[in-house]
């Protein structure tokens, strides 16, 4: 594991260095900026851990451009004064800064804020690497759920135009007209701008509202007269020669989406 890359932005070369020669013992690959537009320059070619800012050079309108300049990600911000005063630190706090470090201050407490704000970047990451990759699972899921999903349609769809095509062939004169009904449909359902998901409804639903003849008997579908029960044939006798309704629902599978 690399260690944490540190940048120190202070234009008054003394301090910056000797800021810098405290904190290489301590493991930390340091660079030292004397300028705000080095600075932050280097702050968008390389991976910056913490910042050390020196106040007295505008600190806080720098600490606000590193904020809008930066991505989502957190980047904990030292501000480094020689001044003491609330009204100072309320300000630093405003424009972005974590925390302050108050010339002159103790090898000790630089260690223990450094660590500090290193601690919480890297817990921040840790955040931000489970959420992207949550996120990214979950769009997986969705994608494959949604490949799924339109191939279930399909199969759908091409069980009801089968059980329609079932249905025309058992009457010869209608030929295509459950087709033609279901493109009708589709054009009145579009014609009242129904929603997009209720016009497919109306599309497959209307090609099966002739799927009963499937079960009606040749000698009642091909009948040119009209068909009367022989005497003493029983109503029972008489409803069985039609197709149950029952019967044709379990034949037409669901439509999408209802």
């Amino acid at each position: 594991m690399s260690a944490p890359r540190l940048l120190i932005i202070d234009d008054n070369a003394i301090n910056g260095e000797t800021l810098r020669l405290r904190l290489v013992p301590l493991g930390y690959e340091v660079a030292l900026e004397t300028s705000v537009q080095a600075g932050l320059a280097r702050l968008e070619q390389e991976r910056i851990e913490l910042v050390f800012l020196n106040v007295m050079m505008d600190g806080c309108e720098v600490c606000r451009r590193i904020r809008a300049r930066q991505p989502v990600s957190f980047l904990p911000i030292i501000m480094v004064t020689t001044l003491d005063s609330p009204e100072h630190k309320i300000q630093g706090l405003e424009a972005g800064a974590d925390d302050f470090l108050s010339w002159p201050f103790s090898g000790p407490e630089l260690v223990a804020r450094t660590r500090s704000l290193l601690r919480l970047k890297q817990l921040h990451d840790q955040l931000d690497e489970q959420v992207a990759e949550r996120t990214r699972a979950l769009t997986d899921a969705l994608e494959e759920l949604t490949r799924v999903n339109a191939d279930l349609m399909l199969a759908e769809e091409e069980t009801i135009l089968r059980l329609a095509r079932a249905a025309e062939s058992r009457d010869g004169e209608t030929a295509n007209h459950l087709l033609r009904m279901s493109a009708y449909s589709e054009l009145l359902a579009r014609k009242l701008k129904l929603p997009e998901v209720f016009i497919n409804q109306i599309r497959l639903a209307s090609m099966m509202h002739d799927v009963g003849k499937i079960g009606i008997p040749d000698r009642l579908l091909h009948s040119s007269g009209t068909y009367r029960a022989a005497p003493g044939v029983s109503c029972c006798r008489w409803a069985s020669a039609s197709p149950s309704p029952i019967t044709s629902g379990m034949m037409a599978p669901d439509i999408p989406g209802s």
